[in-house]
């Protein structure tokens, strides 16, 4: 079958002999909005088998200015989970009752004065550059949360158009639906596509150059980018300056990022599973695909709830590849940082509701819609989304206990993408 063609394709795959991570008791993360920026709070998962000592090395430049011209959406702000204490000291220090009701005298009016002078000169030496100290910043910056430059560089907001240069990047989650997003933009809108199908014909011409290849009836360009050394060819030979792919598909969102610079930026989409679900089509998958290099027959003779104290489980997988951080304990910073950039950079998809999804990608990415590829649409989301079903865990079981230990940040990071994914919906797709 033609969808047999996808593999599990995973930037931190687990091994069974791995050295098993230490786990110790603390107390579940609070998943409610907190009033104000909370406290650092290590995370004592690490994920097994990866080096603890992992750290991220990029250049970070602070975020830009909450209400500057490219976002402007001031009244999401009221509803970040993580920014709250933002909002209390605009309102304190925009009433002037701090100052009182009588006539100011000559030294209340110097003393004003000089803390104006001093402000100005605080805010002239420290802004410089494209990036200027914010009010989002305030918060962010108690707790050194920075944005990293490169992202600014390679991916566009989610807010900014340019369909002349913008290339669409797909952050293929596994086991999220990707598949069938895949195959729906190839065989309904005929879209050429980078991914890991076109290396199949690699080697066209040597594979010294780029080309668009027929693959399974779609067109793809012959190259691999949901490998590192296939992301690295790309780059070499400037998949995204090349005006070949409409869309590229990568789970490596970091990596697949250096495949884009100016003007040829990324515009990042992607589909967002709830972590727990998951979790648990990942242990099946693992112990039934036999097509694929990462399966495991082992994982039959053992439970979901063996799987879930195992080395091959996953933690936190959303939030680590947001940072970039495979390894170590994850901290609070990770997690408010893995949500800004889903908040600047991405078109939230939900993996629940993948019709939905699909409308916005089509609507946002101007790929028109008709009544036969509406019609083959349904067809490959009916055949497609039918190989995710299986049996759900009951919330609160032993097994989603488990389970929900290795995943409480990206449990976090979900919930926050589906308040993106609100969001989005009421302001860009409100009238579609």
């Amino acid at each position: 079958q033609r969808l047999s063609k996808h593999r599990l394709s995973t930037p931190y795959p687990r091994k069974m002999d791995a050295e098993p991570a230490s786990v110790h008791a603390t107390a579940p993360v609070n998943l409610a909005a907190v009033p104000g920026p909370p406290e650092t709070n290590s995370n004592p998962y690490a994920a097994n088998g990866n080096n603890p000592n992992s750290t991220i090395t990029d250049n970070h430049v602070r975020v830009p200015d909450y209400e500057d011209a490219e976002f402007g959406h001031e009244e999401f702000w009221d509803s970040s989970p993580y920014l709250d204490a933002v909002k209390t000291k605009r309102s304190r220090f925009g009433s002037m009752a701090m100052f009182g009701t009588r006539k100011p005298s000559r030294d209340r009016i110097a003393a004003v004065a000089l803390l104006v002078v001093v402000l100005f000169i605080v805010m002239t030496v420290t802004v410089t550059g494209p990036s200027r100290q914010s009010k989002d910043m305030i918060a962010l910056e108690k707790h050194n949360v920075y944005f990293p430059r490169e992202l600014d560089e390679q991916f566009a907001q989610w807010t900014q158009r340019d369909d002349d240069n913008d290339v669409a990047f797909f952050w293929d989650v596994p086991l999220s639906g990707g598949n069938v997003v895949e195959d729906i933009l190839g065989s309904c809108f005929k879209l050429v596509q980078a991914s890991d199908v076109g290396k199949s014909k690699e080697d066209v011409h040597s594979g010294n150059s780029l080309q668009i290849v027929e693959v399974y009836g779609d067109e793809y360009v012959n190259i691999d980018t949901t490998t590192i050394d296939g992301i690295n060819k790309a780059i070499r030979l400037d998949l995204a300056a090349s005006g070949l792919a409409d869309v590229v598909h990568s789970p490596y969102l970091r990596e697949g990022g250096q495949l884009f610079h100016e003007p040829n930026k990324g515009r990042l989409f992607t589909l967002i599973r709830h972590p727990i679900q998951r979790a648990v089509h990942l242990f099946h998958y693992l112990s039934e695909a036999k097509w694929d290099g990462y399966y495991q027959p082992q994982l039959k003779d053992i439970t979901i709830e063996q799987y879930a104290e195992s080395n091959w489980v996953e933690n936190n997988y959303l939030t680590r590849i947001l940072v970039n951080k495979p390894g170590g304990a994850l901290t609070r910073e990770d997690v408010d940082l893995a949500k800004e950039i889903l908040r600047r950079k991405a078109l939230i998809g939900l993996f629940d509701r993948m019709f939905e999804s699909m409308f916005r990608f089509e609507r946002y990415f101007g790929w028109r819609m008709n009544t036969e590829k509406r019609t083959c649409q349904q067809r490959l989301m009916e055949q497609g989304m039918s190989r995710y079903e299986y049996t759900q865990l009951q919330m609160g079981s032993d097994a989603w206990i488990l389970l929900l230990r290795q995943n409480k940040f990206d449990m976090e990071v979900y919930n926050y993408a589906v308040t993106l994914f609100d969001y989005q919906g009421t302001t860009m797709f409100a009238n579609m």
